[in-house]
């Protein structure tokens, strides 16, 4: 069984963090509701900014507009992408830090590379996938999820049978070390968004996906 504490983060925000597997922990409630539109925003900004360049499209996740389901920051591959913004480094930096506090083996991570999804209310998945680490160190991956739920799926290496967690708006998936290459995928996303995201927002029903990655 996960293993539940609850901490506090700030004198006005309550989160807590379960133990998912070696190397794998989930941040409930983690991101505030500012920051969760920050997001958003920072999202739409760079994705309207940056329209044409391969592999970064435009944020299709606002109501009444079709959806490419990702873009990218600081690919290394393709110099025109943007570098990944100070805002989610120093997100995914704090976030690794206090995972580190539970989980003693993970290992540390820099991002330099952001994958950014948008999974649909209507039909938003993604079937099971790894994401390769070739350094062999372990270094973890952040996933924040803003917007509606995600059923967020998992198979840890050596098993046969899933788990599944339902991922709230606010919530931070950290996996690395032993379950850095674990497979993946997204089910189903539910509908939950919080009122205050979507009137400071008008974020499209779905869940917006950031996934962070580094050295």
């Amino acid at each position: 069984m996960p293993t539940e504490v609850v901490c506090e983060r700030t004198p006005s925000k309550i989160s807590t963090y379960k133990k998912l597997g070696p190397g794998m922990i989930l941040l409930n409630n983690y991101v505030s509701l500012k920051d969760q539109v920050d997001i958003v925003y920072l999202c739409d900004k760079w994705g309207a900014g940056h329209v044409g360049f391969e592999g970064f499209y435009e944020p299709y996740f606002r109501k009444g507009e079709d959806y490419r389901i990702h873009m990218w920051f600081g690919r290394e591959e393709d110099p025109k992408i943007p570098p990944v913004p100070q805002q989610l480094i120093s997100l995914a930096a704090t976030a690794v830090q206090e995972a580190q506090a539970h989980l003693s083996k993970l290992p540390s991570m820099c991002p330099d590379t952001c994958l950014v999804c948008f999974y649909p209310l209507s039909c938003g998945r993604i079937g099971l996938h790894q994401i390769r680490d070739d350094s062999g160190r372990g270094s973890p991956v952040v996933s924040i999820f803003i917007g509606e739920a995600a059923e967020f799926v998992y198979r840890q290496s050596g098993a046969t049978k899933l788990k599944s967690v339902l991922l709230q708006s606010g919530d931070v998936l950290i996996y690395g070390g032993r379950s850095r290459s674990i497979y993946h995928g997204v089910t189903q996303i539910r509908q939950s968004m919080p009122l205050p995201l979507l009137q400071e927002t008008g974020l499209k029903s779905g869940c917006l996906n950031l996934n962070l990655m580094g050295f």
